[in-house]
């Protein structure tokens, strides 16, 4: 690990029990998001090429896919942090 990655991790462990609360609801509404922007994507493209639920259901899937990564992610960079805290 080089100085600079030390540094932001420093950083990090020092950031206020809110500042880590607001950084965790941001990384869970930016999830939850991506559930609203590929099937509002889909439904343009439904509109756009003439076919009914084809891609708004694609869309639904594939953002109910990307939202569980990203919530995956994010449950394990928490319980990394927690194993750093234990130690």
């Amino acid at each position: 690990m080089n100085d600079a990655e030390k540094n932001e991790q420093e950083i990090a462990d020092e950031r206020t029990s809110l500042a880590k609360g607001i950084a965790v609801a941001a990384d869970v509404m930016a999830a939850v998001a991506v559930l609203a922007v590929f099937p509002a994507l889909g439904g343009w493209l439904d509109h756009h090429w003439g076919t009914t639920p084809a891609c708004v259901l694609g869309g639904l899937a594939l953002g109910a896919v990307a939202c569980t990564f990203q919530l995956l992610k994010l449950v394990q960079g928490l319980q990394k942090d927690e194993q750093k805290k234990g130690k």
